[in-house]
């Protein structure tokens, strides 16, 4: 896997939070429950190995 500089990842970074903000508040909070939703998946299958 390619690991980006932190230049390109600090970029990509503002990115997504200036992504986010223009969001309205219903769909940031459904964004919030579905990466919520990820990590408990994911907490999940790593406790169930």
């Amino acid at each position: 896997m390619n690991v980006p500089s932190d230049a390109t990842r600090e970029t990509l970074i503002a990115m997504l939070v200036d992504l986010y903000k223009r969001l309205s508040p219903e769909d940031q909070m459904a964004m919030m429950r579905e990466a919520r939703e990820r990590v408990r998946r994911r907490e999940l299958a790593a406790s169930s190995e």
